[in-house]
């Protein structure tokens, strides 16, 4: 019998509950042109009062990690961190024009300014990989708006991701 996953794919889907993508981490200490392709401000309660601005990489360079991403938590109100956070999000957003620099310093990082200031601005990262539980992942150690992968001057630009109001959404 088909299932409703089935119709949405071209292979016969499979309904034991496990899938792995099976990629692995990009390289330790590996250099990307990458670009924000989502800023978000994410506040928990329920998590003991879990405060971070998640930002989601898109790799653009080398073409082996190309479209690639690779997720970043700055928790920007953890007494540890918080220093390191903001420190990271400076260069970030100085990289990408510095348009939260130049904010009140009393404004909310909402996920609007965030957008508004981060998305679609390549820059130079240097991502690690991470180990917990038997599972992998990449985390971002370094940003620059300097410098180059393997030797080679990055030459495209991402591309460009359209953002809307509520009332200009196009449909």
């Amino acid at each position: 019998m088909s299932t409703y996953f089935d119709s949405k794919t071209s292979t016969k889907t499979s309904t034991d509950g496990d899938f792995e993508i099976g990629q692995e981490p990009i390289p330790e200490v590996t250099r990307l042109l990458a670009y924000i392709e989502s800023a978000k401000h994410v506040f928990r309660p329920e998590w003991d009062e879990d405060d971070y601005i998640n930002l989601m990489w898109r790799v653009h360079a080398p073409d082996e990690f190309k479209k690639r991403v690779v997720f970043q938590k700055l928790r920007i109100n953890d007494p540890k961190k918080k220093d390191r956070a903001w420190q990271m999000l400076a260069a970030i957003d100085h990289n990408c024009g510095g348009e939260i620099a130049k904010l009140p310093a009393d404004t909310e990082l909402n996920d609007a300014t965030l957008q508004a200031a981060l998305i679609s601005k390549p820059m130079m990262i240097e991502v690690s990989v991470w180990e917990i539980n038997d599972r992998k992942g990449n985390w971002v150690r370094a940003v620059s708006n300097r410098g180059s992968y393997e030797g080679e001057q990055p030459k495209s630009e991402p591309p460009k991701v359209e953002s809307f109001e509520d009332d200009e959404i196009p449909f």
